[in-house]
């Protein structure tokens, strides 16, 4: 099962074990907030390191469009190796949640960013790529300085990143946490700097590798 589907798969198993105390699916769904998983995939192309990327899952509220009804964003940041350069990456996934029925709804955001304090990486936004997942962007950036808010973000267990569904709209920020690698069914997380040290440990080889 890929990271993307698994995250669904977590999303469904909420929604319907929810079924059941439709009065307060909403509540019982808002419980679950928050980070779901998180791990260090390497990417390969012709047998060769090409990117290293963290995947990840939330379940997030969405005030800006939905009025504070949960929403499902899930996706991967991390590093790509460009011929002899690097750039930062970033793909989200967003999916609207019908709590009544269960169904999962792709919606695509317009654009997508790091969050640093007070600042977004929008001006060190390099392209905005087509994607053949439903729901999602993809948007890669200047390596310098967007590589540090990662990073940064890697030792604090927090990356931040924010999207809106309109072009020129209001941005939903999400908060990642990193330390989470997975969801139990009860709700708890297991926790450990496993999805830190295998993305710090993946991007030294990716370095190395362009710099032979």
């Amino acid at each position: 099962m890929t990271a993307h589907a698994k995250a669904l798969a977590c999303i469904l198993f909420a929604v319907n074990t929810n079924a059941a105390f439709a009065a307060t699916n909403e509540d019982q769904m808002a419980s679950r907030v928050g980070t779901s998983y998180t791990n260090t995939i390497p990417q390969f192309a012709d047998g060769k390191l090409l990117a290293c990327v963290v995947d990840f899952g939330t379940l997030g509220h969405d005030w800006a469009y939905r009025q504070g009804r949960v929403i499902s964003v899930s996706g991967s940041f991390g590093i790509m190796g460009m011929q002899d350069k690097l750039a930062v990456t970033l793909k989200v996934i967003v999916h609207d949640i019908d709590l009544s029925s269960g169904k999962l709804t792709p919606n695509a955001p317009a654009s997508a960013y790091f969050v640093s304090k007070l600042s977004t990486t929008r001006d060190q936004r390099a392209g905005t790529h087509a994607s053949d997942t439903p729901g999602a962007i993809f948007v890669t950036f200047q390596f310098d300085p967007v590589i540090s808010i990662i990073t940064d973000g890697l030792v604090a267990n927090s990356v931040n990143i924010a999207f809106s569904r309109q072009a020129g709209g209001a941005d939903v920020p999400i908060a990642i946490d990193t330390s989470v690698e997975d969801t139990l069914p009860d709700g708890s997380k297991r926790r450990s700097r496993k999805t830190a040290v295998e993305f710090s440990q993946c991007a030294q080889k990716l370095i190395q590798g362009l710099s032979k």
